[in-house]
């Protein structure tokens, strides 16, 4: 296993404190590979959720959902994960307003199709030139109304964020959440592991923080309501960053997007804390998921000023995918 296990009570002294038949007990153990098959569909039901808590202000909430179908084909280099027949399900609208069905072309500017190995690890973005000028074609929408040297400037502190090597890291990171992260590893089931390393960012390419993480096959569980009770397994990740390095990562993430100089980042966020946990819910022999459920919480205090309360800040943020095969 990668990850590193937790410190465990020495094995003379567990034997000691449990009754011997227990102590004799075969731990539950389990491997989970990659294995999509080719021509393999699922209906995927997302909904992401939003809140923001700011001082002064009444908390906002925000809430998207879709479905979308997600195809499996061979490819040179692997298998071809592709997405299509997007539709919008829950956006800011009128309250009678129906679903609405986008265009084809349109969804595939969108959204990423993943080429990834046949052992499951991410290769690259199959359409990330038209990802990339989708998401420039928005820029400049954004920046057309004010003024050329203002528009000028927003479009060069967002260049580093929308690169085609930023937008790969980000799509590489929300497949390693559902896949790669948990191919080729054996478990003992309700055993956690901890690791420490550094970890790129991918909004901030060359950029590396040093991020604790705890992870575990918590249980093994029905895939389905009614289904087999042992047929799936739950895996959970939480992590942590280092909070010097979250500073640094705040602080350059205000140097890009030209932040005022009024305000002193590095210290705003001398207590930050950011927790992101995966909750997936899928096949160890195959890793077709289920359930799956991403949320991250980011916490953070703000001086006082002649304007606004200072006090605390706080957002979260989940993403929940719900697969049908």
């Amino acid at each position: 296993m990668r990850l590193l296990p937790f410190l465990a009570v020495p094995l003379a002294l567990a034997i000691a404190l449990v009754p011997p038949a227990r102590a004799q007990a075969r731990p539950d153990s389990l491997v989970t590979r990659f294995d999509w098959p080719v021509g393999m569909r699922a209906i995927v039901h997302f909904e992401r959720a939003r809140a923001r808590s700011v001082p002064g202000r009444t908390s906002d909430t925000t809430r998207f959902a879709a479905s979308y179908r997600v195809q499996v084909a061979a490819h040179a280099e692997g298998r071809l994960v592709s997405v299509d027949s997007l539709t919008v399900l829950a956006v800011p609208r009128a309250p009678d307003a129906p679903p609405t069905e986008l265009p084809a072309e349109l969804v595939a500017s969108m959204q990423p199709s993943y080429v990834v190995s046949d052992a499951g690890a991410f290769v690259r973005v199959a359409n990330i030139a038209r990802m990339k000028a989708f998401i420039d074609t928005m820029i400049a929408e954004r920046t057309r109304t004010t003024t050329s040297r203002l528009a000028e400037s927003q479009r060069a502190a967002l260049a580093g964020l929308v690169s085609e090597q930023a937008l790969s890291a980000v799509a590489a990171e929300q497949w390693n959440a559902v896949v790669d992260l948990w191919a080729d590893e054996d478990w003992v089931v309700g055993k956690r592991y901890r690791s420490s390393a550094e970890t790129p960012v991918p909004m901030l390419p060359g950029f590396q923080i040093l991020l604790h993480s705890t992870i575990a096959a918590e249980a093994r569980v029905a895939c389905t309501v009614g289904g087999d009770p042992r047929g799936c397994v739950r895996l959970r990740m939480t992590s942590r960053p280092d909070s010097a390095g979250l500073r640094r990562f705040f602080t350059e993430m205000g140097r890009m997007v030209q932040a005022p100089p009024d305000i002193d980042i590095g210290a705003m966020m001398r207590d930050a804390q950011l927790d992101t946990e995966v909750v997936l819910v899928t096949e160890p022999t195959s890793l077709r998921p289920h359930d799956v459920r991403i949320t991250r919480r980011v916490r953070f205090d703000v001086p006082s000023s002649p304007r606004e309360p200072g006090g605390r800040v706080s957002t979260y943020d989940e993403q929940h995918y719900r697969y049908t095969y």
